[in-house]
């Protein structure tokens, strides 16, 4: 019944709520175990599935968690009835945090007030980790029972349910009872034979009880037994197959025979040392070998479904074709004799341009025709073919970024003429711009910031910022006759008829692309066309990039909130419970809730109010509510902050953004994303438990920070802003983290990268400071990061780019480099994880042998993908001097190199690499060059080392 090896992290009977996960594959009999758990006393969620044809006694199991389950598997490329590994990357993802508050959602409205209860849907057995978690966020111990079936059943009902070929009902069986097994091997758990439920359900509930050490509240009452008597009956056992058959089947792999028998010794309580060893190895054996299978059944798959919706329209189209034989007949008659003229007409104009092209003219002027077109179409095909071999040859140059530079300077400042048109240029002038005007700042006295009346407040927020710097500032919510404005700032620019000048616009976009009905061609050539675009919201960067506008022309600006804000009268009475504003007339499915709302609060409902009138209906709201346009909207940002700004507390609907937002954590309750239960829930509590004044107030002030910092990093970025600026700004980082990962949002590729990773969980993301060049742009971010390790009084701080490439073993080996670098007591001043470009007269200093490891103290370095200073040498980052741009000797690394008496330790081989997925946002250039500068450099060192161990007489 168990399989003897596990402990349970919590005692059913302690008074900590218990949950029970029916974790089997489908058709394996979880209905029946769940319906058997219900009946001994344990509760089933408030909505369940209606019984079918397929499952006449019930699936109980929740409508809200199947749904869930099966939004999560689409969501990371899955489905129910596929047989691969699920994407272990996922659980990393911005996805994932999402369905996080789902899920705790989903289990508020199903089990508030249970102590003992049952979660059950075979889904659960690919996504165990994730429920195992949300049961435990919700409070409750998790408890597994996993009812094993005959696969060969199990295949056969799948075949008669869904159409499944029963060879691959079989991997289904196996990958459901793999994933689960090895996910529920640290919580207490139990197996069951199918067939001993329905043949011997009481002892099987003993058994059960007794494994999981749960006393059943209904084990002994008679009208219970009575009930499950009636309930099993051998009607639920449709497939029979015989044990033996499939130990003895030559067409079974020996993986599923194997799983199996020892599935099936354990429902016997027989288990054995080497079973879960031998179960991984299997599962570690089916994870390699599915790939190559799974993608040719699954491009098999959607080929039938493809081809079914094809024939479905094919027969559509052959009853319309139908009704148009009968109209078309008779409309063909009457052609006929049109069709019989142009005929004629055809014939006369074949006959004329024979004669043409027989003539002797023409085949005089044969020659001057093709001159006409040869120079056109021969210079372009050599110009792309020009620019391709170019492009490839310029990315495998075995350069330095030092030679690269110093050839793109003098190749394009000899003849501008010829390189003018290409995008290479483009990108070095701005670079060359940037660094002449670097001193003072872009020529600009004044900026216009045209808002439409909804977004008055994110107008307000950038006016703030722009008139802290000094410029004069007007705010329109109609275009001006003239545009008499140095630079605009347009918010939702679609929206307006008239716009500024291409050169003179900012456009901050804050469409949400997973409705793309405003994404036209007009308003991507608005964003294309203009100086640089904003956008609100990470989500929104893939799309844009699909359509051609992506960084460096975009600049990630998170909204935030403002204090003071509004009126500052508090004393305003609360004359509605809850408030909506915004378009409740075009949602349906906005209006469904309201709906609901309305029947327990007094709801008031504005959708046609802006300004001083709105913000006053804000104060007067016990709370606000926010629900989505559409079904998979992003968060409202604008709304919330404006609410939060005024003191007012908001409910919102859940999304896949809202992790963006960390400041909203503990003010803003969230709710499953449509579901009526948990929105009545979640106002409910926020009316009886609002969160504090303080908490909002400093909601709003971490909020506002971020804003202030990532708009001044776009006015540095695009040159409005002098270079010495960035002494002034402070670095959001959030907390006092030690280990900081510098990425930059818009190069969103790199940062899913870094999460998808999960080596770096725990670290701190910092959206690293814009400025041309490249290098000089990480030195200030740099620089930042270390004015914020001196503010914490930090004595030691690690900083990662987000190219960095980490080995399987890197927290092992990350931890030795830390109890390494304790050991040395300070006698060190920076610790890089590689050297990209070893300096030629480096000189070794020690040798040391720890813990396996092999770490060398040298006087040189360069690289800084991955770096740990020391307390001293924080101040050599502050030295950075960020006006000089010799690129040279200026890089922070070549800086770092040039001090005296360094001691950098470096580990051979190296710590990390450098990944080669992605371009050089330093150098134009793809890291695959950093390659083999990298392979050079470990190697000369490790040729170094081996001579200075032979020279040393202490080796």
């Amino acid at each position: 019944m168990t399989d003897g090896s596990r402990s349970g992290r919590a005692d059913a009977m302690s008074g900590q709520k218990a949950a029970l996960l029916v974790v089997g594959a489908h058709r394996s009999g979880t209905s029946a175990t769940a319906r058997v758990l219900n009946l001994l006393g344990c509760d089933l969620p408030r909505r369940l599935i209606e019984a079918n044809p397929t499952n006449p006694a019930g699936h109980w199991e929740s409508r809200e968690v199947v749904a869930l389950n099966g939004e999560i598997l689409a969501s990371s490329g899955a489905a129910w009835d596929d047989w691969s590994a699920f994407d272990r990357a996922w659980y990393a993802s911005p996805v994932a945090q999402g369905f996080r508050a789902r899920a705790r959602a989903v289990l508020e409205g199903a089990f508030a007030d249970s102590r003992l209860f049952v979660l059950k849907d075979p889904r659960l057995c690919r996504l165990l980790p994730f429920w195992l978690e949300a049961v435990r966020a919700f409070g409750a111990a998790p408890f597994v029972v996993s009812p094993i079936r005959n696969p060969l059943d199990v295949a056969l009902s799948l075949e008669e349910r869904d159409g499944i070929d029963p060879s691959i009902g079989h991997l289904i069986w196996l990958r459901h009872v793999l994933d689960a097994e090895k996910a529920s091997r640290e919580v207490k758990r139990a197996y069951l034979r199918y067939e001993t439920l329905l043949s011997r359900p009481h002892a099987a509930a003993n058994a059960l009880g007794t494994a999981l050490g749960i006393s059943w509240p209904k084990h002994v009452s008679i009208e219970g037994r009575m009930e499950i008597d009636e309930f099993l009956s051998s009607d639920l056992h449709h497939h029979r197959a015989d044990d033996e058959a499939l130990l003895a089947s030559p067409a079974l792999s020996r993986w599923i025979v194997s799983s199996f028998e020892i599935f099936d010794r354990w429902c016997r309580g027989e288990a054995r040392a080497g079973d879960t060893g031998k179960l991984g190895r299997i599962r570690a054996a089916f994870d390699a070998a599915t790939p190559a299978f799974a993608r040719a059944v699954a491009a098999g798959r959607r080929a039938v479904r493809k081809r079914e919706g094809e024939i479905a329209g094919l027969e559509r189209g052959v009853a319309e074709r139908d009704g148009r034989i009968v109209e078309l007949s008779a409309a063909l008659s009457a052609r006929e004799g049109e069709v019989a003229g142009l005929e004629r007409t055809v014939e006369e104009h074949a006959r004329a341009l024979a004669l043409l092209y027989a003539s002797r003219s023409w085949r005089v002027t044969a020659p001057l025709r093709s001159l006409r077109r040869t120079p056109g179409m021969l210079a372009w095909r050599v110009r792309g073919v020009v620019t391709r071999t170019a492009r490839a040859a310029w990315r495998r140059a075995p350069l330095t970024p030092a030679a690269r530079v110093r050839l793109k300077n003098g190749l394009f400042g000899w003849a501008p003429w010829l390189f003018g048109r290409t995008g290479a240029y483009r990108n070095w002038e701005a670079a060359r711009r940037g660094a002449v005007v670097g001193e003072t700042g872009r020529e600009c006295a004044s900026w216009g910031i045209m808002a439409t009346p909804h977004t008055l407040f994110v107008a307000e927020a950038i006016a703030r910022r722009l008139q802290h710097h000094g410029w004069n500032v007007d705010t329109m919510t109609h275009p001006p006759n003239e545009f008499s404005h140095d630079f605009y700032v347009v918010i939702c620019p679609q929206i307006f008829e008239k716009l500024p000048p291409d050169e003179k616009r900012v456009p901050f976009q804050m469409e949400q692309s997973v409705t793309p009905r405003w994404f036209d061609k007009k308003y991507l050539d608005i964003l294309h066309h203009s100086f640089a675009v904003l956008e609100y919201t990470t989500h929104n960067l893939p799309f844009l990039k699909d359509k051609g506008v992506a960084y460096p022309h975009v600049h990630y600006l998170p909204i935030g909130g403002l204090c003071p804000y509004g009126d500052a009268d508090s004393s305003l009475a609360k004359t509605c419970d809850v408030l909506f504003y915004g378009d409740d007339l075009g949602s349906p499915r906005r209006q469904r809730l309201l709906s609901a709302l309305r029947e327990k609060f007094d709801v008031r409902v504005e959708n046609d109010m802006f300004g001083p009138p709105m913000e006053r209906v804000i104060r007067s709201a016990r709370v606000v509510v926010n629900l989505h346009h559409y079904e998979d909207a992003l968060l409202e940002t604008p709304r919330i902050w404006q609410c939060l700004s005024l003191g007012t507390p908001v409910v919102s609907e859940t999304t896949k953004d809202q992790d963006d937002y960390p400041a909203l954590a503990g003010v803003v309750r969230f709710f499953e994303r449509g579901s009526v239960d948990s929105m009545l829930h979640a106002v409910e509590d926020a009316l009886e438990n609002p969160p504090s004044k303080q908490a909002i107030s400093a909601a709003v002030e971490t909020s506002s920070e971020r804003f202030s910092f990532m708009f001044d990093r776009f006015l540095l970025a695009t040159d409005f802003l002098p270079i010495a600026h960035a002494e002034e700004m402070v670095p959001f980082i959030p907390g006092s983290g030690d280990k900081i990962v510098v990425s930059m949002p818009e190069t969103f590729e790199r940062r899913l990268a870094v999460r998808a990773g999960r080596m770096l969980d725990d670290w701190t993301l910092f959206d690293g400071i814009r400025r041309q060049p490249g290098w000089v742009g990480c030195g200030l971010s740099l620089r930042a990061i270390a004015r914020h390790a001196i503010r914490h009084d930090m004595k030691r701080l690690v900083v990662a780019e987000d190219d960095i490439l980490l080995p399987e073993d890197f927290p092992e080996r990350f931890g030795t480099v830390n109890r390494f670098l304790d050991r040395k007591n300070g006698s060190w001043n920076v610790f890089t994880g590689l050297i990209s470009d070893l300096h030629r007269d480096v000189k070794i200093l020690e040798i040391e042998e720890f813990e396996g490891m092999t770490f060398v103290t040298i006087d040189k370095m360069t690289s800084t993908v991955f770096c740990i200073f020391s307390k001293s040498s924080l101040d050599l980052l502050i030295a950075w001097d960020y006006k000089n741009l010799d690129v040279q000797t200026n890089t922070v690394d070549r800086f770092i190199e040039n001090s005296h008496d360094l001691r950098i330790v470096v580990p051979l081989p190296f710590l990390v690499k450098h990944s080669e997925k992605f371009d050089s946002v330093l150098w134009g250039f793809e890291n695959t060059v950093y390659s083999d500068m990298i392979a050079e450099s470990e190697n000369r060192l490790r040729d170094l080392a081996l001579t200075f161990k032979r020279d040393d007489t202490s080796y």
